[in-house]
């Protein structure tokens, strides 16, 4: 007699250690020996006996694993470090490059979704849905789909008490015994997705399964279902039992059915591959689509010889010979440049696969994305299932490949800050990087505008300049230039001090340390004066003490605004602008002097030499 409930104690996992839970819902396990080991330290198995020994599935050990268990491992740091790597090892099979992505990236193949329907699917022992040599066949061809990227789809048959255990009596008599499948212990997942299938006038209700197997996604239709009838709900109660009439009604459900569930998931594949002919009434049911597609049933079945081989006696057939190519007219119905609304059907390392049409996909590479984001994986911007604008950037008609673009879809960001930022307005950002030749500025928009550290201040050397910014400081600039085709924006911030920006035909040339400049005096203070250097250079300051060597030149009242003088660059102050100094220039001149014109050594004083050295620039400017 079954059971008619059968209920489990699950415990609750910690936190710290819910990467188990995914990595043993994934089959990927089943052949990578190094994420398997994780599960030894597990104790949810019957008997206190091997999870292997047993065959129960890692699913099932977790919900089983006891509290106590729990709490050990989520206070051992090692195991942590265990789970992290094998979460990363699993990320990596899942996401990483592959095989099949880089020939897809280098043009090799127009290939890019195959269904394989099979009755039985040999992947472990913990999944019994297989009983010999087609299903590990099947089950490798999974694996190495996985493995090597391949685009492949699984169709299969969820049988409820799998394929029946073997065991030998007392007397050597070989017996059969069928366990029951839990669903929530194996790791299927539940897609929503029922199907209906008439058997002899009976409408069939099939549920659709998904178990991942790797990259592969393998989908399992099962008619156990209550709303079924008894006859109804046995068709998939084991693998290979019952008469003729079940075998067929099981390879009807295969057949039909898994057409009509990938169709309900939204999935159209290009190949349909039935292993051994158990799935062949699935050619039956792609004809009944053409018919409802307003076909006559000849025209459905009507096909174009594509190959035959008188060796092996085979002819290779094809249904889409019949229709006129799409690519041929493809290139007059979507020139370049033309904004279409997609599909996005599957992402890859390099990019996003989009409909267009039925049957006919572009892709986005991951370049095209976004204007001013740096994208690694394609999910960072786009889903499965989302609906996105496109424009069409290149059709190769003769290998079948669309180019397409999400970025060109939207308003270029470069331009739009150029239309609000003319030359010569006044911006606000924050510094986001700092380099050998200048700092990078976040600006509205989320654009980046550089400021040279030629523009970042006067009077002071280019590194002197970075060395007065850090990362995350808030500054003000002016717009220089603006590159839209490029994607450069031009920045300077010693133009925003007085002055502003450089005049058309004036020189707003940058003064360092130690140059020798003419200032005008812009406002007599106690302290000092402030000065502009030309017309429209930067403004400084010139302290009391800086004004001349002797004490009665060290008087700010003696000067008048407006009045224009030499003087040394000396340096910045704490507000980033620059110093200046007429007692320093003094200095500089006499030592000059001195070594032009004589020194003590030579008997000349001090007042013959400077008075040479003025005679000389007094003549030269007569």
């Amino acid at each position: 007699m079954r059971p008619v409930h059968q209920f489990t104690v699950v415990s609750n996992v910690p936190e710290s250690l819910r990467a188990i839970e995914s990595l043993a819902a994934n089959l990927h396990w089943a052949w990578d020996r190094q994420l398997a080991r994780l599960f030894d330290r597990l104790d949810g198995t019957p008997d206190h006996r091997s999870w292997r020994d047993t065959g129960q599935h890692p699913v099932d050990l977790v919900r089983r694993t006891s509290p106590a268990c729990w709490d050990a491992l989520a206070d051992d740091e090692q195991f942590i470090e265990q789970l992290d790597t094998a979460r990363q090892r699993l990320d990596d099979a899942l996401d990483g490059s592959s095989w099949f992505s880089r020939r897809m990236a280098d043009g090799d193949t127009a290939l890019e979704s195959v269904a394989y329907f099979s009755p039985e699917f040999g992947i472990t022992e913990a999944l019994p849905q297989y009983s010999g040599g087609l299903g590990v066949l099947a089950g490798d061809h999974l694996k190495a789909s996985s493995d090597l990227g391949v685009p492949l789809i699984g169709v299969g048959l969820l049988y409820a008490e799998g394929y029946f255990h073997q065991l030998l009596d007392s007397d050597g008599w070989q017996q059969e015994r069928n366990e029951r499948i839990d669903p929530d212990a194996v790791g299927l997942h539940p897609t929503g997705v029922e199907v209906i299938v008439d058997l002899a006038d009976v409408a069939v209700t099939v549920r659709v399964w998904r178990v991942d197997v790797g990259r592969i996604r393998l989908y399992l239709l099962d008619t156990n279902v209550p709303t079924n009838p008894p006859e109804a709900i046995a068709i998939t109660d084991r693998l290979y039992g019952g008469d003729e009439v079940h075998r067929l009604r099981q390879e009807i459900v295969l057949g039909i059915g898994g057409v009509r569930a990938l169709r309900a998931l939204d999935i159209h594949p290009q190949v349909f591959h039935t292993n051994e002919g158990h799935a062949g009434f699935l050619g039956l049911e792609r004809i009944r689509e053409w018919v409802e597609q307003g076909l006559s049933f000849g025209e459905a079945i009507e096909a174009v010889v594509l190959k035959v081989d008188e060796t092996e006696e085979k002819i290779s057939l094809g249904m889409k010979q019949t229709e006129q190519d799409p690519w041929v007219i493809l290139p007059l119905k979507y020139p370049v440049g033309t904004r279409i609304n997609g599909k996005v059907r599957n992402l890859t390392s390099f990019g996003a696969f989009v409909e267009i049409e039925p049957g006919i996909d572009g892709l986005i590479h991951i370049s095209d994305m976004s204007w001013t984001k740096r994208v690694q994986h394609p999910s960072e911007v786009v889903k499965k299932g989302d609906a996105v604008d496109v424009v069409i950037l290149n059709i190769d008609s003769e290998n079948k490949r669309i180019s397409l673009g999400l970025k060109q879809a939207q308003s270029n960001p470069w331009n739009d800050f150029f239309e609000k930022n003319p030359v010569g307005t006044e911006v606000e950002g924050e510094v986001k990087n700092s380099t050998e030749f200048g700092l990078f500025i976040g600006l509205d928009g989320d654009v980046d505008g550089m400021v040279h550290m030629s523009d970042i201040s006067w009077g002071v050397s280019g590194e002197e300049a970075l060395a007065l910014h850090h990362k995350g400081e808030t500054v003000k600039a002016v717009v220089l230039d603006v590159d839209v085709e490029k994607e450069r924006i031009s920045l300077g911030m010693k133009q925003l001090e007085r002055g502003g920006v450089a005049k058309p035909g004036t020189t707003g040339a940058a003064s360092n340390k130690g140059e020798t400049v003419t200032v005008t005096v812009l406002e007599v203070r106690d302290g000092g004066l402030d000065v502009q250097v030309g017309d429209d250079g930067a403004t400084g300051f010139i302290k009391r003490t800086d004004l001349g060597r002797d004490r009665d030149e060290q008087r700010p009242e003696r000067f008048q605004v407006g009045q224009k003088f030499d003087a040394l660059v000396t340096g910045v102050d704490r507000s980033k602008k620059p110093t200046f100094s007429i007692k320093a220039l003094q200095i500089s001149e006499e030592k000059q002097a001195v070594a032009q014109y004589g020194s003590s050594d030579s008997g000349a004083s001090l007042g013959d030499i400077l008075g040479a050295a003025l005679k000389e620039k007094q003549d030269k400017t007569k």
